[in-house]
């Protein structure tokens, strides 16, 4: 995991599968977010963001069944 804080609009978590998977832009995402908080980069590497405090509060429940979902589906790797 990295955090993205570069950007001026917001904070960012991104999630990346290891260094073993071969990264796609093109292949089918590694799984399904029912969240709604994955921006998908490639296949095995995608981006949490939020605006502010205030965002990422309102998103907090989601975004950490996202990243429990995203450290299970990725264990293997």
């Amino acid at each position: 995991m990295t955090i993205m804080l570069h950007k001026k609009d917001r904070v960012g978590l991104i999630l990346h599968a290891g260094a073993k998977p071969k990264e796609d832009k093109n292949a089918p995402h590694l799984y399904t977010d029912d969240t709604e908080l994955l921006e998908w980069n490639s296949n095995i590497r995608t981006t949490i963001s939020f605006s502010d405090l205030p965002d990422f509060l309102s998103k907090r429940d989601r975004f950490r069944k996202a990243v429990k979902r995203w450290i299970e589906e990725t264990k293997a790797f």
